[in-house]
C-alpha cells in the first residue's frame, strides 16, 4: 500500500459510485506474490438517497476498513488497493498471497461492528484486472481528479468560483487535419479558438488554445472538460488541462 490515493466519481452499473484508489502501486502491478483478488462487501445501514454514506456511517466504515487492513495484512499477508462505495454497500478491494484465512479473518473484523455483515468474494486474478479495470482512473476519471484539485486550490484562495471569467483549454493533436476538424466542432459551442500554435518533437505536436467565459464551479467545469476530451480523441487529440484568471476579495 502506497501513500498516493485519490477519489473520484463515476457510475457503475447506472448508479452513482464513489472509488477510492490507491493509485501509487500502478507501476509496480501486477505482483506475482498476491495473485488473489479479494472483496469484501457490507450494506450500509444509513445510505442516503444516492445510495452513498452519511457522514455518521462514513466514520464506522472507515473503522471497519482499518480493522479489515490490519487483520488480513497480518493473516493473508494482504493489501489494501482501493474501496468502491455505490448502491448501498461498501466493497473493500484486497490482493491476497494466501486465500486460506481471509473468510475467518474478515467475519472477525467485521463482527466487530453490530449490524454489519461481511459477503466475501475471493477469485484468482494474477493479471490483477480488477485493480486496472475496475479502480484504476480511466482518462475521464483523472482529469475529474485534476479538476477537483485545481478547484480546490481556487477556493483556498478566496474564490468563490460562481463568477465567469475567461477559462483557457489547452489540447494537443497528432494532426494539423485533427486539429481543424476539432476545432469545427468546438467553435459553434462558443469557443475562441484563434491561438494555435506547434511543438517539435512531441507525438502531438499541434496545439490549440480554446478560451471561453465560464464559471468553475466543480460540476460545470468538469462537464466542459469531460466534452473537450470527447471532442478531442476521434480527432488524434489529448486534453491537457486548463487555467483561468483567480477572482474573489481576497485577490490584491
Amino acid at each position: 500500500m502506497s501513500d498516493q490515493w485519490e477519489f473520484f466519481y463515476c457510475a457503475i452499473e447506472s448508479a452513482p459510485a464513489s472509488v477510492f484508489v490507491d493509485v501509487g502501486l500502478h507501476e509496480t502491478v501486477p505482483d506475482p506474490s498476491r495473485p488473489h483478488r479479494v472483496i469484501v462487501t457490507t450494506f450500509l445501514q444509513e445510505p442516503t438517497e444516492q445510495g452513498m454514506t452519511t457522514d455518521a456511517e462514513a466514520d464506522r466504515l472507515w473503522k471497519m476498513e482499518e480493522g479489515l487492513v490490519r487483520e488480513l495484512s497480518a493473516s493473508a499477508d494482504a493489501v489494501f488497493v482501493g474501496r468502491v462505495t455505490s448502491d448501498g454497500a461498501r466493497s473493500f478491494y484486497f490482493y491476497v498471497s494466501d486465500p486460506g484465512p481471509v473468510p475467518e479473518t474478515t467475519e472477525h473484523a467485521v463482527d466487530q461492528f453490530p449490524g454489519y455483515d461481511a459477503h466475501i468474494d475471493v477469485d484468482d486474478d494474477p493479471n490483477w484486472s480488477d485493480y486496472l479495470e475496475t479502480l484504476y482512473p480511466a482518462p475521464v476519471d483523472w482529469q475529474q481528479i485534476f479538476d477537483r484539485q485545481l478547484v480546490e486550490q481556487l477556493i483556498e484562495a478566496g474564490d468563490p468560483l460562481t463568477p465567469a471569467r475567461e477559462v483557457a483549454h489547452y489540447l494537443y493533436f497528432n494532426s494539423t487535419d485533427g486539429r481543424e476538424q476539432f476545432i469545427e466542432v468546438v467553435t459553434p459551442l462558443g469557443f475562441d479558438t484563434s491561438d494555435r500554435g506547434e511543438q517539435q518533437g512531441e507525438d502531438y505536436p499541434f496545439g490549440v488554445r480554446i478560451t471561453r467565459p465560464d464559471p468553475v464551479v466543480m460540476d460545470h467545469i468538469h462537464n466542459i472538460t469531460r466534452d473537450l476530451l470527447s471532442h478531442a480523441a476521434p480527432h488524434g487529440g489529448i486534453y491537457d488541462g486548463w487555467e483561468c484568471e483567480l477572482m474573489g476579495t481576497d485577490v490584491s
